[in-house]
Formats: structure tokens, C-alpha cells, sequence
């Protein structure tokens, strides 16, 4: 909604000013064309790219790391906005599995976050398609089901071995 919109704007432009101020104007980076990239990059994936990048803004905000710089924030962009694209197409297709494929891959970005450095982070996310696919799939697992032919198969184990067997000693 707007009142979102305007919540992101705001956070987009205190991650900008943190690390702007960070790096006390010692930087080759210009903020402009930093900015108007990421949102373009942004924009292609709609609302649900800027959504999968609060997670990055925010870890920035909270964790303030040194390292840190708008070209990574930029890189990030990049990453989330083709990953937003994806993810947006598969929660329009799939209604019903909306919100846990939204909140498993908001979790895996905070994961690939926490396990690199941020010169790091958007290769980590490189790699966020290949998570987005493997959790929708994991949607439409049946896992009950799944546990039931699991237990099945076990209890019918030894007596397939065994005709197995009987079968490689005729030959």
C-alpha cells in the first residue's frame, strides 16, 4: 500500500545516508546513479523485490558493517530484482503456498546475510533462484504421504532383498 511505499522509501534512504556517512565522503561511488540503478533493478521485480531487499537494508541498519558500500547495495539490487521477478510469477501461480514461499525465502536471504561478509552477500544471493525453485517444490510435497511410502518401503526391504537375491543366484 502506499503507507508501505512510503516506509520503504524512507528506509532506502537511511541505508543510503548510513553508508554514505560512513565512508565520510571518501568514496568513488556516486549515491545518484547508485540509487537509480538499484531501482531499476528493483522496479522489474516489482513490490516483491523491494520486500526480499528490506531484509538487506535492514541487516545494514542493525548491523552497520564497515565493510559496506553502496556499490554492494547496488550488486544486491541486481540480485534481488531478478530474484523478485521469479518469486513474484511463482507466488501469482501458486496462491495457496503465497506466504510460506515469501517467508522461506526471506529466511534464506537472512541466512546467506549471516553467513557471509558483505563483499559476499551478493553472490550468496546469486543463488536465490535455485532456493526459491527447491521451496516451491517442497510446497507441493506431500510429506505425510511421503513419510507413509518412506515406512512401507522399509518394512518391504527385506523381502525384496531377498528375491533379489534369488534372482542373481539363478542367473
Amino acid at each position: 500500500g502506499r503507507r508501505g511505499g512510503k516506509n520503504m522509501v524512507f528506509l532506502v534512504l537511511r541505508v543510503m545516508l548510513l553508508v554514505v556517512s560512513m565512508h565520510r565522503g571518501r568514496t568513488h561511488e556516486n549515491p545518484q546513479a547508485v540509487l537509480t540503478e538499484m531501482c531499476k533493478h528493483l522496479e522489474a521485480g516489482g513490490g516483491v523485490s523491494w520486500q526480499l531487499f528490506s531484509v538487506i537494508m535492514e541487516t545494514v541498519i542493525s548491523k552497520e558493517p564497515p565493510a559496506f558500500s553502496l556499490t554492494i547495495l547496488g550488486d544486491c539490487a541486481k540480485e534481488l530484482g531478478k530474484s523478485g521477478q521469479l518469486l513474484a510469477r511463482k507466488l501469482e501461480k501458486n496462491a495457496n503456498a503465497a506466504n510460506a514461499l515469501m517467508q522461506g525465502t526471506l529466511r534464506a536471504i537472512g541466512a546467506a546475510l549471516a553467513k557471509a561478509a558483505p563483499e559476499g552477500w551478493a553472490t550468496g544471493l546469486r543463488s536465490l533462484d535455485t532456493v526459491i525453485f527447491t521451496l516451491e517444490f517442497m510446497g507441493k510435497e506431500d510429506f505425510v504421504l511421503a513419510q507413509a511410502r518412506f515406512k512401507w518401503e522399509v518394512r518391504h526391504a527385506s523381502h525384496q532383498r531377498r528375491v533379489l537375491w534369488e534372482l542373481l543366484a539363478a542367473a
